[in-house]
């Protein structure tokens, strides 16, 4: 597999990260409604900083040359790798519940949908990595372009009911830019790790990546300046209905595709994590969705929530820790040239 992920190209590897980071939270605005809604206008001011941080992030989990949580953890831990990777386990398993959540709720409409889509996951861990790289390549652009109009649409028909938000807290804001941060690069670190060694121009492709995150971030955030605050688990999803029942159903199918490949990202990495354990790979999917699915009951809303804010935290201490592993080791890279 690591032969055939040598020549990934830039466009390719961009794709990829942002599609593992569009995932139901965040192509909803749930995510965005959770962390920066309280603030009203003052969100758009931090698109900068969130750039800058979303690029820092995914460059030192690229410059780890991790290709696996394991690895990441081995980088990072050293011995105690193990229980890195527990933690790491973890995490993913929250995604993962959160995402099924989200399809859940995306699917109630159409309970057959979501059975469909359900063992469609299944099918597809068993692909592997390069299925979700051309998945990417060739669908994220126009669920890119889906979220865009809809944005621009929403601002343009937009009144003024949204100066109702709640004043900004400067001080929450900053510490949630840097929770969103973290745990949107952790959602993605499976797909990232993948990169490290595949993709040539890393940080082009980081930069590719970040730009159009951001400029999603700051639709996002206008949209929900110019609109009611959102009553649905899914903000996007109201907006589209309100408008009329054949977008609310194209919006539907753009939020299952997006909420399929971050499923994919966090499930692939949990079934890889069973699967050294149990040999059986047909065993360790069916175990992974079925335990994930039982979590996901909680709902989407709530996990999204109560536990994203948890994996953020999670996320900045990761960060911190592979930064200082990434110093410490050319450092002593630096001293044995000299």
């Amino acid at each position: 597999m690591a032969e055939r992920q040598k020549h990934i190209g830039t466009f390719a590897a961009a794709m990829t990260i942002v599609g593992a980071m569009i995932g139901a939270g965040f192509a909803s605005w749930q995510e965005i409604w959770t962390f920066f809604g309280f603030a009203g206008w003052i969100s758009i001011f931090f698109v900068v900083p969130l750039f800058l941080l979303l690029l820092l992030t995914i460059i030192v989990a690229l410059k780890t040359q991790a290709e696996s949580f394991f690895d990441l953890g081995k980088f990072c831990f050293g011995k105690y790798a193990i229980l890195a990777e527990l933690v790491f386990a973890f995490c993913c398993f929250c995604l993962l519940s959160g995402m099924i959540a989200g399809l859940r709720t995306l699917c109630e409409f159409f309970t057959p949908l979501f059975l469909i889509s359900f063992c469609m996951i299944g099918i597809m861990l068993f692909f592997g990595f390069d299925g979700i790289v051309k998945i990417n390549t060739w669908l994220l652009p126009f669920l890119i372009v889906f979220l865009c109009t809809i944005s621009i649409f929403t601002i343009i028909d937009g009144s003024a009911t949204a100066q109702a938000f709640s004043a900004f807290n400067v001080f929450k804001l900053s510490g949630n830019c840097v929770l969103y941060v973290c745990m949107n690069t952790l959602l993605s670190l499976p797909v990232i790790l993948q990169l490290g060694k595949s993709c040539r121009k890393k940080t082009l492709a980081a930069v590719v990546a970040c730009s159009l995150i951001c400029i999603l971030f700051a639709l996002a955030v206008f949209a929900l300046i110019f609109s009611c605050e959102p009553k649905n688990e899914m903000p996007i999803l109201e907006i589209c209905f309100n408008k009329s029942y054949a977008l609310g159903i194209v919006c539907i199918v753009f939020l299952v595709i997006a909420t399929l490949t971050t499923i994919f990202s966090c499930g692939l990495e949990l079934v890889n994590f069973a699967q050294k354990r149990i040999k059986n790979r047909a065993f360790c999917v069916i175990f992974v969705l079925f335990v994930a699915s039982l979590f996901s009951l909680l709902g989407f809303e709530k996990i999204v929530e109560c536990v994203y804010p948890i994996l953020g935290a999670l996320g900045f201490i990761l960060f911190l820790i592979a930064l200082a592993s990434l110093v410490k080791k050319r450092n002593s890279f630096k001293q044995l040239n000299q």
